[in-house]
């Protein structure tokens, strides 16, 4: 397995990244950020929409949101999908998910 940072960045402008644990059939609010969203399904199953075009996800494919495309993530119906995310720039999904909390 190869690990850097895409070109033209340093390491600290790669978010790290975050785990979360969709219960079944939760949807994300559609949304919107700045940062280049990469998607790993690490359990479960799902779908994920971009920009209006919507793909079946299930462990191990990689998803990538490009910066500012409209997207929602959808857990199955059969139980939780656990996602990995990283985003670059790092930090820049913090807007939206300060909103989700509200």
């Amino acid at each position: 397995m190869r690990v850097g940072c895409p070109a033209g960045r340093d390491l600290a402008s790669v978010g790290l990244g975050d785990a979360a644990a969709l219960p079944k059939a939760f949807s994300a609010p559609d949304h919107t950020h700045r940062a280049e969203e990469t998607a790993t399904v690490l359990e479960g199953i799902g779908s994920t929409s971009i920009d209006g075009t919507t793909i079946d996800v299930a462990q191990r494919p990689v998803v990538v949101t490009p910066p500012h495309a409209h997207h929602v993530t959808i857990a199955g119906r059969d139980g939780p999908m656990v996602v990995f995310r990283m985003y670059v720039p790092a930090r820049s999904e913090q807007r939206w998910l300060a909103q989700s909390r509200d």
